[in-house]
């Protein structure tokens, strides 16, 4: 867990009890402070919470004992608004008392226009209580209608890690897999609606279905495109995996989305896009990247330039760029570590300028060019 995750785990782990007091106010007060957590939080936080709460090295840590809960205090939740009393809900599903959770589970049940109770409902279908686990997939069966596609897609993460649950049955995983991919009109524009989620975990869920169903097929280009303008690293690299893998994507798709690979931040991405780059023969493409800021894409493209016979003059290139007013920031610093590769002493002049530069981006890739100048010179 990172440090926002496992902060949020502690908060929650500390505010748990007032959830469950007699007094209405101070419960209340408790539970929107646990919504905002839960709702402002990715997914993977459930199944975090779910074992943390099970956890007695943190709790011993945190100095708090297990939190001992009746099913006569989660019923005391109704008289919370609907959305705190969703986040209450959550909490009491997640704690040790068998009793306790299938009780938060029937609670969770009517609040069918909540993500928030369907995501807490399918981490329930992993319990080792099966009454529990049954009572949490009725309610879920009852949630799989195309009007609530919506509200259930953005669960997909958790649906996801049923594949790894030890108890949730892979047949349940499967009714659930079908439903989001049902050719309903609405289900199948939830799924496609999925790729401007804010939680990268939804990003990534939703386009692997999308890509598995489309999987050889043009429509798979604006997937793929939605996932690599996702901000999880983790979402773009799939896409780049999956663009370049000839069993999912054809030619003309890896073609098709190879300049968003160019122009990721992930340079790991942006060599991808070179090599896409060179089988298609597109030298300026190649010329751009072998003065790209990283030293690997730089590399990779100077080698397809060389292959093709197109090698340039480096240096004349970077020293001319850094001659013209209004340089962007990314061609700066590409001139510059083009310098710090085939520079020279003589070259320091018209580098040193660039270690003020009020982009420290830049001010830091001169002083570095600025070093290996030096080394040269001594």
């Amino acid at each position: 867990m990172g440090g926002a995750a496992s902060d949020a785990v502690a908060t929650v782990i500390e505010r748990a009890p007032e959830l469950f007091l007699r007094e209405a106010a101070p419960a209340q007060r408790a539970a929107v402070a646990v919504e905002r957590i839960l709702r402002a939080s990715r997914l993977a936080l459930i199944p975090a919470l779910d074992r943390a709460l099970r956890d007695g090295g943190l709790h011993r840590r945190l100095g708090r004992s297990f939190l001992e809960v009746t099913p006569s205090q989660v019923a005391r939740l109704d008289r919370l608004p609907e959305g705190p009393r969703c986040a209450a809900l959550g909490i009491a599903s997640l704690l040790r008392s068998g009793h306790v959770r299938e009780a938060a589970v029937d609670g969770l049940a009517p609040l069918r226009g909540d993500p928030l109770a369907a995501a807490l409902l399918i981490n329930r279908l992993n319990d080792y209580v099966g009454v529990v686990a049954d009572r949490a997939w009725a309610a879920l069966e009852d949630r799989l209608h195309a009007s609530l596609a919506g509200v259930m897609v953005q669960a997909l993460p958790l649906v996801e890690r049923m594949g790894a649950w030890v108890r949730a049955g892979e047949l349940r995983r499967g009714r659930l897999r079908a439903f989001f991919l049902m050719e309903e009109r609405r289900c199948r524009d939830a799924l496609w609606g999925a790729l401007r989620a804010a939680d990268g975990d939804v990003v990534g869920a939703a386009a692997r279905l999308l890509a598995e169903r489309h999987a050889g097929a043009p429509e798979l280009v604006p997937v793929l495109a939605a996932a690599l303008e996702c901000r999880d690293p983790r979402v773009r690299r799939w896409a780049a995996r999956c663009a370049a893998d000839r069993r999912v994507a054809s030619p003309a798709v890896l073609e098709a989305i190879a300049p968003h690979l160019a122009a990721d931040r992930l340079p790991a991405l942006r060599v991808i896009g070179v090599g896409v780059a060179a089988h298609r023969g597109d030298l300026e493409a190649l010329r751009r990247a072998a003065f790209d800021g990283n030293a690997e894409v730089r590399h990779h493209a100077r080698v397809h330039l060389a292959a093709a016979g197109a090698a340039l003059d480096y240096r004349s290139v970077a020293l001319e760029a850094l001659g013209r007013l209004g340089l962007r920031r990314d061609a700066a610093i590409g001139a510059l570590a083009t310098l710090s590769d085939f520079g020279r002493a003589e070259d320091r002049p018209r580098v040193a300028p660039f270690a003020g530069d009020p982009r420290p981006r830049v001010a830091r890739e001169a002083a570095r060019t600025l070093a290996m100048l030096d080394a040269i010179g001594g």
